[in-house]
């Protein structure tokens, strides 16, 4: 097992009012000439299983992790919100906080979320990244993805497949699959592996 990459001694907190509610980011790394911007989206509940994998990418970009509103220190939704809901909220929070061209990064069933971010504010986000997808309703929100799409499967993951991780490289006009090492939470197991593949995309899809 990979040891977790060292997190910073002070975390930002910033909150940020969008119309679905008040939303908590927890920030670090520094901006980088050149590289846009990561937004990492959380899965189910909890979003701090992912700061070590976070600080795997703040070694070479400014990152911002995103609890949703409802969940973590972020207040609570304003409305019912479902899958698009959310996106809106994460589109919201690009909008308000002036991001430009972000790469935005789901996990688990939080990748329904950033493809749906992408769909809703193609113009701020730069590309978008896929680990650990789920289940069908991010589907139909890729084939409108005008941006770069990355899917990462970590090979001994059982709530994906080969053959899902196919399908949605094949519904995306612009997008490739990488295997990772590691189980459905690679990201807590294996914190740096994504680091590489997510900085690729990054230095694809250009400056901000």
């Amino acid at each position: 097992m990979a040891e977790a990459p060292s997190l910073p001694g002070e975390l930002l907190l910033p909150d940020t009012d969008v119309p679905e509610g008040r939303i908590r980011t927890q920030e670090l790394g520094e901006p980088r000439p050149g590289v846009p911007p990561v937004l990492v989206i959380q899965g189910m509940a909890v979003s701090d299983y992912l700061l070590p994998a976070c600080a795997a990418l703040g070694e070479w970009t400014r990152v911002a992790l995103l609890e949703l509103p409802g969940y973590g220190g972020s207040g609570a939704p304003r409305r019912w919100l479902d899958v698009r809901g959310y996106g809106g909220a994460v589109a919201h929070w690009l909008e308000a906080t002036g991001t430009q061209r972000a790469v935005v990064v789901g996990h688990s069933s939080g990748t329904q979320v950033a493809a749906w971010a992408g769909v809703l504010c193609p113009e701020r986000v730069a590309g978008v990244a896929l680990a650990s997808p789920t289940v069908d309703p991010a589907a139909r929100s890729l084939p409108r993805l005008p941006m770069p799409v990355l899917v990462l499967r970590a090979e001994r993951d059982r709530l994906s497949t080969d053959t899902w991780v196919a399908r949605l490289t094949d519904l995306a006009p612009d997008a490739r699959g990488v295997r990772l090492p590691g189980a459905h939470a690679f990201v807590w197991s294996h914190p740096g592996a994504w680091s590489e593949p997510v900085r690729e995309l990054a230095t694809r899809v250009g400056p901000t």
